[in-house]
């Protein structure tokens, strides 16, 4: 069952963010105020008119300032899955990329109007037990992040050509789909039906790193998700992820995380 969560910025800041468990997209929606995000690659910091897309996995606290308006929305990527998986391939190429890049962009101001009011929609909804639930959840998802596209400016509706968007798209859908057992590009090229060399092109041109650091990100998202969720030794978490050798695995995760495994949960 695809988990949702969406949660005021200002309760936020009064009484802490709420957190579900589990492979989570985060929305960070901020009509005004500030939100500090102490991500594990880089910090970011989120001022009014701003949208963040990120993993739960990718940072360790978001402090928000009181009075701060706006909202997080949290959701399983099978959430998106909920409706019809042709519109979701047709339309959120582009929010892939968005994840990927892991940048914050600037919202159009007339956004907000009705934002403000799909959000505080999903709110209701999501305090509603009726029958469908979910599937309402994701129709309404969907109709907020379309609306997005269409009020926002060049930052978030153009981030590429539509071919190196969807190439983006399927990209990063495979590497949800084949990361415990394909760490090497040319899987991936070979799937997408490209060469590596072009796969690597692309995925730079629009996200600023390789199809190789995306990759193997993914794959050490998943090893901190898992000792951290389920308290897996280092031992089970590098056998989940198709390594043979513990101290390849012990040398891989450090140069990707930049810290040992043993200090994921200190």
């Amino acid at each position: 069952m695809p988990s949702f969560n969406i949660q005021r910025l200002k309760e936020a800041a009064e009484t802490g963010a709420e957190e579900i468990r589990g492979d989570v997209t985060e929305i960070f929606l901020v009509m005004n105020g500030v939100v500090a995000i102490e991500g594990r690659r880089e910090d970011v910091l989120l001022a009014g008119n701003t949208l963040y897309f990120t993993g739960r996995d990718e940072y360790n606290h978001a402090a928000i300032r009181k009075g701060t308006e706006g909202y997080i929305i949290r959701f399983s990527k099978a959430l998106l899955y909920y409706g019809d998986q042709e519109f979701y391939c047709s339309h959120f190429a582009t929010f892939h990329t968005l994840i990927l890049k892991g940048t914050a962009v600037q919202v159009a101001p007339s956004f907000w109007e009705e934002g403000k009011k799909l959000c505080e929609m999903i709110c209701q909804e999501l305090e509603n037990n009726s029958d469908y639930k979910m599937q309402v959840l994701s129709g309404m998802l969907g109709i907020l992040l379309l609306h997005l596209m269409r009020t926002s400016n060049a930052d978030v509706c153009n981030t590429g050509s539509g071919n190196k968007n969807v190439l983006v798209h399927r990209f990063n859908a495979l590497i949800e789909q084949k990361f415990r057992s394909n760490r090497k590009v040319s899987d991936y090229a070979t799937m997408l039906l490209v060469t590596p060399n072009y796969l690597n092109e692309i995925i730079k041109q629009v996200t600023g790193k390789s199809a190789g650091f995306h990759i193997r990100q993914r794959v050490a998202l998943e090893a901190i998700r898992q000792a951290k969720l389920t308290g897996a030794s280092m031992k089970e978490v590098a056998w989940q992820l198709g390594f043979n050798d513990n101290a390849h695995f012990s040398k891989f995760f450090k140069k990707v995380a930049g810290r040992n495994f043993s200090d994921i949960n200190k």
